[in-house]
């Protein structure tokens, strides 16, 4: 009966395992370390690679599409700037020659306006600038750069509307009560000569950006 607690006359170190020492190669350990460390900066390094070629790339797109289109707007306004001008300096003429009577009559107008000729309407484009804009390729371009840009596409915008209230004025003239369009020459003068400044605006600032923007970034 005395051989019965033998289980709780077990020594407590035995109902253990004994813990066995673990060798560590910390050479090994310390070349994983550095592995996994170059590897993450390695991998930083990639991706901010390709983030630089991304925007340098977005840039150089950006820069090319903004000058084609300020070449070819400036290019359709040069086929219509003789024309208006043209037709600003007829209207000047009849002006001056009714300076004194203050009269201007309905035939005298019309062959002004016949002598003018047609008025063509100059529609300068605007999507490369909007394109810049939603792609955030605008954002890479100095500060100075996007100013100057925004004014000129300001300007255009400002152009275009000219044109269409000078096209519209000659559009719904109106007959005179006492036949004399004196008045009515001289708003049209005003306006045509208004077209023909903006574009003589304009011509400056594109032939400067284009330039400017070709040479500052080789496009």
């Amino acid at each position: 009966m005395s051989d019965t607690g033998d289980e709780s006359e077990t020594p407590r170190a035995d109902r253990f395992l004994r813990l066995r020492p673990i060798h560590v190669d910390l050479g090994d350990v310390l070349v994983q370390i550095v592995a996994v460390g170059l590897g993450v900066t390695l991998g930083f390094a990639l991706t901010s690679w390709n983030e630089r070629v991304h925007e340098s790339g977005l840039l150089h797109a950006t820069v090319g599409n903004v000058v084609a289109e300020l070449s070819s707007n400036q290019s359709g306004m040069h086929g219509v700037l003789g024309d208006h001008a043209k037709a600003a300096s007829t209207l000047l003429a009849l002006l001056a020659s009714a300076k004194a009577s203050k009269s201007i009559t309905l035939e005298q107008g019309s062959h002004a306006l016949g002598v003018a000729g047609h008025f063509r309407e100059n529609v300068p484009l605007s999507i490369a600038w909007q394109i810049a804009q939603n792609d955030q390729g605008l954002t890479l371009l100095p500060y100075q750069d996007r100013y100057d840009l925004a004014w000129v596409y300001q300007l255009q915008s400002a152009y275009y509307q000219t044109e269409q209230q000078y096209r519209t004025s000659l559009l719904t003239l109106a007959e005179s009560p006492n036949g004399n369009y004196y008045f009515q020459a001289g708003d049209l003068t005003n306006q045509i000569q208004s077209v023909v400044e903006v574009e003589r605006q304009l011509d400056v600032l594109y032939t400067h950006e284009i330039k400017h923007l070709r040479d500052e970034f080789g496009v």
